[in-house]
């Protein structure tokens, strides 16, 4: 990792009220126009997933609030989950299924929130039912083809290995050593596809540069930190480096657009920059950092959380600080004003994981980032007001 300037990241306190309004006692409202909750849109277990692990954080750093979340996202989980394991993802406003085709990252980030759920309330009747959903769930990973769904099962496996979970497992759940081969047979995967694609230049897991890319070494890299196995970290390390290199521009994270993505060989899209990869990145970098003490990693981890308070392509800060919420992504000619449960748990994410880094505090009265007085690539000012 080649060494950064360090500097000093100042971010405003993570606050719930954003959260908070976009769910209703049944779960997380999925889209938003502008700060309002736009409820036809119904719900996602995705988010619902993703806004339990923001809770439990938000709960463990002392907000009550977030305790309150955290049991209605669980309920979310328990009524998502079929009789053969699977999470159903889509849901009408009014708790209908939608059709859909059952989906590997939807799975795979609900098991992520359900093995730190059951290590958040272990000792409880909160943790012995996210013990039991999580048990019925993790088989399925079994079936998964795409290197996002081995990536999540990885990470969903690392969790519960890694938080010691003491409750014993249901009647004909899986042991320890089950859990462990889960984690080992999709890191393998994800190791596998690497050495399949990698050429010179190109050291990915895949042909093309999408969403959620972080995902994938972070998944490694926590697989490691389980197992202890060295290929895992290498070629996590080796495709982190290999992310940073694409998408950091000096000291200004610069995602890969979703309009296009990046193809080898092909034109990178420069937009709709999402909050989804800088949180990402964040998680991704801070556990390098860990694994590592290389202080390159942490100085990048405290770089794409700034992404979301102004240091960025645009100057321009997505983290709205009257609500408390996130804007849902970067365009080319500035933010797009919704603020979805996707983007706000992305910030979220990404402040509570930052918050514990070397280099960062937390200002109550912040409203963008202080981090040295720096400049963007083409020279327009990137530090939010």
């Amino acid at each position: 990792m080649t060494p950064v300037q360090a500097a000093e990241l100042v971010l405003p306190r993570p606050r719930l009220e954003h959260l908070a309004r976009l769910t209703d006692d049944t779960g997380v409202i999925q889209h938003a126009l502008g700060a309002l909750p736009l409820r036809s849109t119904g719900y996602t277990t995705d988010d619902n997933a993703r806004a339990l692990r923001v809770a439990l954080q938000a709960a463990a750093a002392g907000d009550a609030q977030g305790a309150v979340l955290a049991q209605t996202c669980l309920a979310f989980l328990a009524y998502a989950q079929r009789s053969d394991g699977w999470f159903h993802n889509f849901f009408d406003y009014d708790r209908r299924p939608l059709p859909e085709t059952p989906s590997e990252d939807c799975q795979a980030r609900s098991l992520w929130a359900l093995a730190e759920a059951a290590r958040a309330w272990a000792g409880c009747d909160l943790g012995w039912a996210a013990m039991e959903l999580f048990h019925r769930g993790l088989p399925a990973c079994h079936r998964f083809r795409f290197a996002r769904g081995w990536a999540g099962a990885a990470i969903a496996a690392a969790a519960w290995l890694i938080g010691e979970v003491d409750d014993d497992p249901p009647e004909g759940g899986l042991s320890t050593g089950e859990v462990a081969r889960i984690l080992e047979e999709a890191a393998d995967r994800l190791v596998a596809a690497w050495h399949r694609t990698r050429t010179p230049g190109w050291a990915w897991f895949e042909d093309v540069l999408t969403y959620d890319n972080a995902l994938l070494p972070y998944a490694l890299l926590r697989a490691a930190r389980a197992t202890g196995d060295r290929r895992h970290r290498q070629v996590g390390l080796d495709a982190l480096a290999f992310l940073v290199e694409a998408t950091f521009r000096e000291d200004v994270f610069w995602p890969i657009g979703n309009r296009g993505w990046w193809p080898r060989g092909g034109r990178r899209a420069e937009f709709a920059q999402q909050p989804l990869e800088a949180a990402g990145m964040v998680l991704a970098c801070a556990e390098a950092w860990e694994l590592t003490g290389d202080a390159g990693w942490l100085e990048r981890a405290r770089q794409a959380a700034a992404w979301f308070v102004g240091r960025n392509a645009l100057g321009l800060s997505l983290y709205d600080p009257d609500t408390g919420g996130c804007r849902d992504g970067l365009e080319a000619d500035g933010v797009n004003r919704n603020q979805g449960a996707e983007s706000t748990l992305a910030w979220l994410t990404a402040a509570y994981a930052a918050r514990r880094l070397p280099g960062t505090s937390v200002d109550e009265h912040a409203r963008g980032v202080s981090m040295d007085d720096r400049t963007t690539t083409d020279g327009r000012e990137a530090v939010g007001a």
